[in-house]
């Protein structure tokens, strides 16, 4: 019986000292896909505003939310980012895939200026110790 409760006093001592190590590797790996949208929304913007095709193109925006960028304004490049972001990056046109607790809930600003070609992302972070993701 003895033996028994130092096997669990031992288990315990090795949860207390793992499970926040783990809850801190899960909270970095989130962090790392948040960074990875926003330089695939950087990537769609650079390509659509590369694209001949598209007439309606910014050449100046922002910086304002992504989801600002709508189809009653600059219907074809709406479009065009939206396709180029594909669902599987984004569920929408918003910052519903930021998954951190860094970043949940904060906008994806977008800011563009054609005659410098600058597309650059930030989100902002809700930890006053941890920095924004900028990507230019």
């Amino acid at each position: 019986m003895i033996e028994l409760i130092i096997v669990v006093s031992i288990m315990a001592v090795l949860l207390a000292v793992f499970v926040p190590q783990y809850i801190r590797y899960i909270e970095k790996s989130k962090i790392g896909k948040d960074m990875e949208v926003a330089g695939v929304v950087q990537q769609a913007i650079n390509v659509a505003m590369s694209d001949p095709s598209i007439p309606d193109r910014p050449s100046v925006y922002g910086p304002a939310p992504l989801d600002s960028i709508d189809s009653s304004t600059m219907p074809d490049f709406a479009g065009a980012v939206k396709e180029y972001i594909g669902a599987a990056n984004l569920r929408s046109f918003n910052d519903e895939n930021l998954n951190s607790k860094t970043y949940r809930g904060q906008d994806i600003i977008v800011e563009i200026n054609a005659s410098t070609e600058l597309v650059r992302i930030t989100v902002h972070s809700n930890t006053p110790a941890v920095n924004d993701i900028v990507i230019e």
